[in-house]
């Protein structure tokens, strides 16, 4: 008689952060939410115009070095950065984009995210 193994793959939370934030930095491809682009230039601008003070980021960030590094991926879907992208235009797909990142970090990793429903 022939055995059936059910086989499960999947990845964790953190790798999949990971991926995510690394996808949104690749350059040579682009990303589309409906008609809109996913830019990673709105982070930059986001850099460049608005202190530091008010979201926290710098551009090694925006642009790692080190391609495996979560905390990154914390700091560019901050609550901070969200906040100051809603000053800038153009910024409604990248908002998205991280809220979808802060979602996972929130749902799989953050350690105080309760898992009941009061």
């Amino acid at each position: 008689m022939r055995v059936r193994h059910l086989v499960f793959c999947f990845q964790d939370p953190v790798h999949l952060c990971i991926k995510i934030r690394n996808r949104l930095l690749y350059q040579s491809a682009s990303m589309m939410i409906g008609n809109r682009e996913i830019s990673v230039s709105i982070l930059f601008d986001l850099i460049n115009n608005q202190s530091k003070l008010i979201h926290g980021l710098v551009k090694t960030e925006v642009h790692p070095n080190d391609k495996k590094n979560f905390s990154s991926c914390v700091k560019i879907s901050s609550d901070d950065v969200l906040s100051a992208l809603d000053d800038i235009s153009g910024s409604y797909t990248i908002q998205l984009y991280l809220r979808l990142l802060r979602s996972i970090i929130l749902a799989y990793i953050e350690r105080s995210t309760s898992s009941t429903i009061d």
